[in-house]
């Protein structure tokens, strides 16, 4: 087991001593998850070893002080051809499954996705504010870096007054040297959130990073700039979703016995997440909010609404995630208490929800006078 620093140097290890990973590229791509170690069985779910080995991966030996080889294979649905996929993968302190590998993405999509929709298992989901500063960050501090490449889109259907034709769902997936500048051009008037951003650096790398907590370098002709890539910025965003995750993991709805001189009282605490929007949100936006939790398997039950002002409270059901959560609502924040402290992956999913159809801006904490 390591922190996420330390399995960070031991990628970097494994990319520097492996061609061609350390020339022509690499993929980086971080599952969060709610194991702490490979093999350990837990009450009514399997271990993190049997749970890849059920998705038909094959788990190496260790190489090192915790480091493992995954291999699978997936059909290429345009070639009908059997594809093999190498993983070189570390779990964290913190139950950060990271690993790197040569794939593309496209192969990535393939064998990932069955392993997020397992329980306790989901992406290290990005709010797209974080991914965007980082970009900033590098056309800061190399003149010849340019945003070339962007994935946008708008889930939210809501009556936006800022947005031009507001109920249209859309992606824009931009390629052009002015990117960054086109990005905010566009966001506002068409209320675009950022998936996906591409930075070029010329005479250094070819850099993207995705909300999902995936980053591809390509064309890598500085060796000095893995390092910085590592520990600069992946582990600086690795840091801000361990943050997230610390704030859904902090939140709890139980009760506590006090024993009395005839008889034990259980006495409630409620400890709840906090979403808080950057602008306010109206009642009619809340009810379409509320048909996109369907959309993405959230059902909702019990639900008491107060027309007017916005007030509503609600049990959810992650039919994806098998969990249960209570939400109360208002115009400047949403509450919410977990029924079970192994719904992290699932509050982490309602999060993302909430941040792409509704508020690009909103914040996790687990106090909302933080």
């Amino acid at each position: 087991m390591a922190t996420a620093d330390k399995a960070l140097d031991k990628l970097l290890k494994v990319v520097e001593k492996t061609e061609p990973l350390s020339t022509k590229g690499f993929r980086l791509f971080v599952l969060n998850t709610d194991y702490m170690t490979w093999n350990e069985e837990y009450p009514y779910r399997k271990s993190l070893s049997s749970l890849l080995k059920s998705h038909e991966f094959t788990i190496r030996e260790s190489m090192e002080d915790g480091l493992k080889m995954l291999e699978t294979t997936y059909i290429d649905p345009q070639t009908e051809e059997k594809v093999r996929v190498l993983l070189y993968s570390i779990l964290t302190d913190e139950g950060l499954l990271l690993s790197v590998t040569g794939a593309p993405s496209s192969c990535l999509e393939h064998v990932i996705e069955p392993l997020v929709h397992e329980p306790r298992v989901y992406y290290m989901w990005l709010p797209p504010f974080l991914i965007e500063k980082i970009a900033s960050d590098l056309t800061k501090e190399y003149p010849q870096a340019r945003v070339t490449y962007f994935v946008a889109k708008r889930t939210g259907r809501y009556n936006e007054r800022t947005v031009i034709r507001p109920h249209v769902e859309r992606t824009l997936i931009y390629h052009g040297a002015d990117g960054e500048q086109t990005f905010h051009e566009l966001a506002i008037p068409y209320g675009l959130f950022l998936e996906t951003i591409g930075i070029s650096i010329e005479g250094v790398t070819d850099l993207r990073m995705r909300t999902k907590g995936i980053f591809s370098l390509r064309n890598i002709q500085s060796k000095s700039f893995l390092e910085k890539f590592f520990f600069n910025y992946a582990l600086g965003l690795i840091k801000k979703a361990l943050e997230i995750k610390a704030a859904v993991r902090s939140s709890k709805n139980e009760s506590i016995g006090i024993r009395m001189a005839k008889k034990e009282l259980k006495i409630p605490i409620l400890v709840p997440l906090i979403i808080k929007f950057s602008k306010q949100l109206e009642y009619e936006t809340a009810l379409i909010i509320m048909q996109s939790m369907e959309e993405r398997q959230f059902s909702l039950y019990n639900t008491v609404l107060a027309k007017g002002s916005v007030m509503i409270d609600s049990m959810v059901i992650d039919k994806n995630k098998q969990s249960l959560f209570a939400v109360n609502i208002n115009s400047e924040r949403i509450a919410i208490a977990p029924h079970l402290l192994e719904s992290v992956d699932s509050l982490i999913r309602f999060y993302q929800l909430i941040v792409e159809t509704f508020d690009p801006k909103a914040i996790c904490v687990y106090s909302y006078s933080e």
